[in-house]
């Protein structure tokens, strides 16, 4: 155990600063995709520009469906809607990567983190510093439990692309054809 230095964090003992720093950028940036994804939602889908109202009792429902319904919804709305083929394509591409790192986000958010140990010798073990091992495991369905290793360049992809996911979100806010929320005419 020559490597193992119970004090290479101040907060959990046995993980890196800089190991910590990373799960929790993933999370942290997760949580801005969704404040931005949900305005986005309340915009297009609930309020569909000045028709909706706050008052409205279809809104809190709406605003309180799954994440996977909330696309779905987004999903139908962009039917109704009058914009070009490219740009539908380009939100569904982004409704797409939501579903996709939301899930890849939710394995890292919710699993249970242990020191990832391995033998290296009969005599020696390692403690290493940039992976941990993760149980995954979710009541809400009948999956049997997972381990996996989450190594550290794993968080930094997955912060990558959420966080460019985020930009790509905000641009969205901004498309004036589908600020526009004009119908599509049947």
């Amino acid at each position: 155990m020559n490597n193992f230095n119970p004090d290479n964090s101040s907060f959990m003992k046995g993980f890196t600063e800089s190991y910590l720093a990373d799960l929790g950028r993933v999370v942290a940036a997760w949580s801005h995709v969704e404040q931005q994804f949900l305005m986005l939602f309340l915009s297009v889908v609930v309020m569909k520009a000045s028709k909706g109202s706050m008052s409205n009792p279809n809104v809190q429902k709406l605003m309180g469906l799954s994440f996977d319904r909330q696309l779905q919804a987004f999903r139908d709305r962009l039917k109704e809607l009058d914009i070009a083929e490219k740009s539908a394509e380009a939100v569904k591409r982004i409704l797409d990567r939501l579903s996709t790192l939301r899930k890849q986000r939710d394995k890292v958010a919710h699993s249970v983190f242990s020191l990832s140990i391995k033998q290296v010798s009969p005599v020696q073990i390692v403690v290493s510093q940039d992976e941990s091992t993760a149980l995954i495991k979710s009541w809400k369905n009948q999956k049997p439990a997972e381990f996996k290793q989450v190594k550290q360049s794993h968080l930094k992809k997955l912060f990558e692309k959420i966080h460019l996911l985020y930009w790509d979100l905000v641009t969205l806010s901004h498309d004036p054809e589908l600020r526009s929320h004009r119908e599509r005419k049947t």
